[in-house]
């Protein structure tokens, strides 16, 4: 259980406007507030389409554990036979998370 992390690589994203942005969430006795955005995805994955969000932790609030700027966390329903290295394609919404191609 937990976010699906897909490798984007060799591209990376650039954060345009959020569907949504949580300030300040004081969510652990061990570390400051973070903030986090949330933003649209659809994976698609053989013949079918899952809707879901891509979570991201705001960089300049997030102490440890820096995330490569080539991974992006999903928020999905289970996605049976998933599994590393698997490949898959996704739809994200340009004025929202926009995809940089190197």
């Amino acid at each position: 259980m937990g976010t699906i992390n897909l490798d984007i690589s060799p591209c990376s994203y650039e954060i345009k406007k959020p569907k949504h942005f949580f300030k300040n969430i004081d969510w652990s006795d061990y570390i400051p507030p973070e903030n986090f955005y949330f933003f649209d995805v659809t994976l698609y994955d053989k013949d079918k389409t899952y809707k879901g969000l891509v979570y991201m932790p705001d960089p300049e609030t997030k102490e440890d554990h820096i995330q490569k700027p080539t991974i992006l966390e999903l928020i999905l329903p289970k996605i049976k036979d998933l599994d590393y290295g698997v490949m898959v394609d996704i739809a994200l919404k340009k004025d929202q998370l926009d995809i940089i191609t190197k």
